[in-house]
């Protein structure tokens, strides 16, 4: 989604204080130009937005680490013996430059 507050919104509800939510965003991607081919349309979200949203709505970031040094399409479409390479890169890419976000946020309690 474009906008994720309204997601976050309601999550924010559903959850009871002290609550955690773990989710992912997309922070880039090369695949603007073929989305309805490799899954469908990719909104990447920027770490500062994402924080932004999150506290707009309430949300503690309790941690945010790379998940995926390239997104997850590529890298399923990617020959077997490259994705694992790929994987075994994100040691050496820093957190903050793979394209997939993994969040920790809390609900205050």
């Amino acid at each position: 989604y474009p906008d994720l507050r309204p997601a976050f919104r309601e999550c924010f509800r559903v959850l009871r204080p002290g609550g955690h939510l773990v989710f992912d965003t997309m922070r880039w991607s090369p695949l603007w130009w073929d989305s309805r081919r490799w899954g469908g349309r990719n909104y990447p979200v920027s770490d500062d937005q994402a924080r932004r949203w999150l506290g707009e709505t309430g949300f503690v970031v309790e941690e945010v680490r790379g998940l995926f040094p390239i997104g997850p399409y590529l890298l399923g479409a990617a020959p077997s013996i490259l994705a694992k390479m790929i994987l075994a890169s994100k040691s050496v890419v820093p957190g903050a430059l793979q394209a997939v976000a993994l969040w920790h946020v809390r609900k205050e309690s």
